[in-house]
């Protein structure tokens, strides 16, 4: 689980710091709409996701033959809990937190769309919902303490943390504002 986790992080860490984006690095046209929009969208992320994928992959290889599949499930949340809301904030939600991009990456919040609400958003959580349930069921199934349990814990307690910052996405309220102490330095590098 933690060895997933932080190769997770180490590549959100490369994007952030902007050395795995993508080959597009400029605004989107205001022209743009539809497919076109879409593809030059991807553009700006698709050396990132083509390096989740190949991270993806080697996690599966490390841990295919391993005794349990931790790692691989809690890559596999992560990965696919993120595609689902990076899809929820190009088709529009309401809570974007595009303060949160750092000053290099704030091309991609020309690609975002705000609007209250999203077709994709509610089927999204209720996919997560309908596999998190047999995750628990698995968990309480298991015997207390076991390695079984603990991993599955671990596995069902990230995809409810996922579920649960997808809503964040659409609740009317200022979530942003709970991290605005994180950004002070920011602040102070910019006067």
């Amino acid at each position: 689980f933690t060895c997933a986790v932080l190769v997770w992080a180490w590549q959100e860490i490369g994007f952030l710091l902007g050395f795995v984006t993508g080959s597009r690095k400029t605004d989107c046209p205001r022209d743009a709409r539809g497919w076109r929009k879409f593809g030059l969208a991807a553009e700006t992320i698709l050396y990132h996701e083509l390096a989740l994928i190949v991270l993806g992959a080697m996690v599966w290889l490390m841990t295919k033959d391993g005794v349990n599949a931790v790692g691989f499930w809690t890559y596999l949340v992560l990965w696919a809990m993120r595609q689902s809301a990076k899809l929820n904030v190009y088709f529009g939600v309401r809570n974007l937190n595009e303060g949160f991009l750092p000053h290099h990456l704030k091309y991609l919040q020309t690609y975002f769309r705000r609007r209250a609400m999203n077709a994709f958003l509610p089927i999204s959580v209720l996919v997560a919902c309908l596999i998190a349930v047999p995750i628990w069921r698995s968990v309480a199934a298991a015997s207390a303490g076991s390695a079984d349990a603990v991993g599955l814990a671990l596995v069902g307690t990230l995809l409810c943390l996922a579920i649960v910052e997808h809503l964040f996405l659409v609740i009317p309220l200022p979530f942003e504002a709970l991290w605005k102490w994180g950004l002070r330095s920011r602040a102070s590098d910019l006067s």
